[in-house]
Parts: C-alpha cells; structure tokens; sequence
C-alpha cells in the first residue's frame, strides 16, 4: 500500500514575538513503521522526514504552503504506522540547519534502545498506542529543543490492515499547535495511493 502525507497550509493565529509582532516558523514530521516480528510487534524506522522551509515575517491570520512537504511511502509488510509532527519558531537556526542535513533515517535502528519503548502486543489497544507514540515522539524531538518548539502532535495509525477504519485515518484534518502565546494550525492530508 502507498500512503501519501501532505501539508498544504500552515495559519498563524497568534505570534510567540509579540514585541516584533512577528516569528520565523518552520516545521517537521518524521513518519514511522511498525511491523509483525517473529516475536510480536516491532517498530522498524523512521523512513522519512520532511523539514519545511522556514517562513519569514509570519504575522497574525498568515497563512501558507509551505513547499516540498508532501512523500509517499510504500507500507510493504508494515502492519502500523506513526507520523510525528514538530511546528518551531526559528532562534539562532542551528537545530533548523542540523534538521535539514540530517538524512532521511533519523534513528538508525540498530542504534536506538528501542526496550525504551513499549509496543503493545495488541494491535487495537488505542491507550497503549497512545503511549508508545508519545514516547517516541518524546524521544525524537528532545533533542531538538533548543529552538522554540511550539509543539508537537502525534498520528498513529495501529491497523492498516483494517479496510474499514481507513476513513477514519484518511483524508483532511487541522491540528493544533499552541504554546508561549503562539497560535498555529497546519493542515495534513492522508490518503491511499491507488497500486
């Protein structure tokens, strides 16, 4: 299965700088598979990666595209999966440069303590998904807190097997990032690529 994720706009509703009345913003999401080990559930990596070009000057009502935000990823035999989103107001810019440069594997599996985290055994326990995605997150954008981190949010998608919940992980929603005084919506979109 292909799964395409776009971001299409991003809308300030309120600025962190009130002072200048103005911020830098920029944003990233990393997207992750989950598969079926010969022992239960694994996650496998982080298999993509998209860091937004940063916007200049972004006032309250702004609202953007911000561009080369959209990827397809082929799920193959993955039977989950995450996507975590992180919207930033740009300081001194390094984590924005090291973001950038990274590659597209941003934990290499073999290097990351992955018994951190636990992956429940159960594929449609929402509240034990809920706290794995949240570690996850947790862990991946820590490192990244030196510049203002506005938010971040989390998707989990446990089943992808399940034809009938695809309506509810796919199409269009607005997320919410709010913190410091910032005020921020993106809009994701999710959808099934035909084979």
């Amino acid at each position: 299965m292909k799964i395409k994720i776009n971001i299409p706009q991003i809308r300030c509703r309120n600025v962190q700088h009130p002072r200048t009345m103005k911020d830098e913003i920029y944003l990233g999401y990393f997207v992750t598979l989950m598969r079926e080990g010969s022992e239960g559930p694994e996650v496998r990596k982080y298999i993509s990666k998209k860091v937004s070009n940063v916007k200049y000057k972004v006032k309250k009502r702004t609202k953007w595209n911000p561009e080369a935000m959209e990827t397809v990823i082929e799920t193959e035999d993955a039977k989950a999966f995450f996507i975590n989103m992180g919207l930033y107001e740009k300081d001194n810019g390094k984590i924005y440069k090291k973001l950038r440069n990274l590659s597209d594997v941003l934990i290499k599996p073999e290097e990351y303590d992955w018994t951190s985290i636990e992956i429940p055994t159960n594929l449609t326990d929402w509240f034990g998904w809920v706290n794995a995605v949240w570690k996850l997150t947790i862990s991946s954008f820590n490192y990244f807190m030196e510049d203002d981190l506005i938010g971040i949010k989390s998707l989990a998608v446990p089943d992808l097997d399940d034809e009938g919940a695809k309506n509810e992980w796919t199409g269009t929603r607005e997320l919410k990032f709010k913190s410091r005084g910032a005020d921020y919506r993106v809009t994701i979109q999710i959808e099934v690529e035909d084979e």
